[in-house]
Formats: structure tokens, sequence, C-alpha cells
């Protein structure tokens, strides 16, 4: 399993980036009734700080159903890194291996 995604313009607001994520199966059954829930993980890094050496470290999670879905990052977060990682997780909170971190720079200017 890998995460995959691109950055949408920030909201009408103009407070918000949003970065809508795809969860790609690379093996197992995405229809089996044990994958039918993500966790979430992802933290915001700022230049010159230590990024994020395993999905571990991520700070943040969000548990979703959805096979895509959107993370909202603030507009104070415009120019740092995002890092993502997702795990399957059954509704009772039984976890899986997670799938590979990936990062990207939050668009958009102050």
């Amino acid at each position: 399993m890998s995460t995959t995604g691109d950055w949408l313009p920030a909201s009408r607001s103009g407070k918000l980036a949003m970065c809508r994520a795809w969860i790609v199966y690379v093996s197992g059954d995405p229809h089996d009734k044990a994958n039918a829930g993500y966790r979430v993980w992802h933290s915001v890094v700022a230049a010159g700080e230590a990024p994020p050496a395993d999905p571990k470290e991520l700070r943040e999670s969000f548990f979703t159903r959805r096979k895509k879905d959107f993370i909202e990052f603030g507009y104070g977060d415009a120019g740092k890194t995002a890092y993502i990682a997702v795990r399957i997780e059954s509704g009772s909170g039984k976890q899986g291996k997670f799938g590979p971190m990936t990062s990207a720079v939050i668009p958009g200017s102050k």
C-alpha cells in the first residue's frame, strides 16, 4: 500500500490548502474486510527542522474508510513540508504495517 496525491487550490476563504490523497494498493486484497479502514498519519515540518525519519514519528492522525480523502493544512503552513503515511486499521483499532512515507511542500504564500 502506498499514498499518492495532489494539491488543490486554497479554499475560497484563502485560509486552507488541501491535499487530496489516494490510497494505492501494492499488494493484498483491497476488498478484504480487514482492509476496511485507514489511519492517515501526518506532520508538518518547517524549513530547518528535522524531518521525521520513520512513520512512527508522525504526530497527527485521522481514521477514514475512504480510499480517497483530503487533508487540510492551515494558511500558515504554506511553504512547510507535509509528511504523510497510511496504515490499514480495522474499526476495532487493530493496526497493520505502515505504508511508505511521502512528503510534499504545502503550496501557497503567506
